[in-house]
């Protein structure tokens, strides 16, 4: 319903136990448990060289993600942008220990990143020290391609009403509940409440009667951009934004200036947001390398 498609199974293990079905259906040799030491270009030849093995092929496709893609495009004049997690939880510089585990659905989120602005609605997961959900996956993204994790992230607790409407609902719900701490029964789980309280600086146990105008607008201000610093990310990131250039690939992802030299999937500088866009991208790329050797 959210425009994402997974495998009947609802296991991503199910795509690659197809795929492996298929390369053993074709006889396919395969060497796995390997380390590449270097791939060198010997009388138009490349060799591989592995810890413990060395093979001779025509052409090589490099379709692997992560680090290890600077030192072999370093010996073959292949330009690289930096690699960057993407799709992965953020952290802040708000302690967020109290909000730790908590779901919050059908909010809206506003990034802040650089001189852009990108928007995205849906479920925030709250970490021991940052954010996390498909949203935050999602904007990671736009922090990824900008080059750093810093900015901000504010969250719209209550996107379907106005500022205004706000104002009046919460006016409404001073007099109706007697204690200040009471304000949001119903409305936002505890650990938000406080979390709105403590960032209004109120006395939790105030009569809700006592509020004036100005804090109650300090009330709606944090409902409607409860903002948090980002200094960073997670670990636990699904791909990598950055990789070889595009430009320095022909139309079938063959190195320009090395002949029989491929790149695919991940390694190449494409990335895309939560959704099947980035496996999409590792069939597409692999299917037009493929069908070009």
């Amino acid at each position: 319903e959210e425009g994402r498609i997974y495998p009947y199974s609802n296991s991503a293990k199910s795509v690659v136990d197809v795929l492996n079905y298929k390369i053993q259906n074709l006889s396919i040799p395969v060497f796995s448990q390997e380390t590449v030491v270097d791939i060198l270009n010997e009388d138009h030849c490349f060799k591989v060289n592995t810890i413990s093995n060395f093979y001779y092929a025509k052409k090589v496709v490099i379709a692997f993600g992560g680090n290890q893609i600077y030192d072999i495009c370093k010996n073959y004049n292949v330009k690289t942008k930096q690699l960057i997690p993407s799709l992965v939880a953020l952290k802040t510089d708000e302690k967020t220990s109290s909000l730790s585990g908590l779901r919050i659905s059908n909010v809206k989120l506003t990034a802040n990143i650089g001189d852009k602005i990108f928007e995205q609605n849906g479920e925030v997961l709250f970490k021991e020290s940052g954010i996390s959900g498909i949203v935050v996956f999602n904007l990671s993204a736009y922090f990824a391609r900008h080059g750093e994790f810093k900015g901000r992230i504010s969250i719209d607790l209550l996107p379907e009403l106005s500022y205004e409407e706000c104002f009046k609902m919460i006016k409404s719900r001073v007099e109706i509940f007697d204690k200040l701490k009471d304000l949001f029964t119903g409305l936002f789980a505890n650990a938000i409440a406080n979390e709105l309280i403590s960032r209004c600086k109120l006395d939790f146990n105030i009569k809700s009667a006592e509020l004036n105008d100005y804090e109650i607008k300090k009330i709606c201000d944090c409902i409607k951009l409860l903002t948090f610093n980002i200094n960073g990310c997670y670990d636990n990131n699904q791909v990598f934004s950055g990789g070889v250039l595009l430009e320095d690939l022909d139309s079938n992802l063959q190195s320009k200036s090395t002949p029989g030299l491929y790149f695919c999937g991940e390694v190449c500088d494409v990335d895309g947001v939560c959704g099947g866009y980035n496996l999409q991208w590792a069939w597409t790329s692999g299917s037009i390398v493929g069908e070009n050797i």
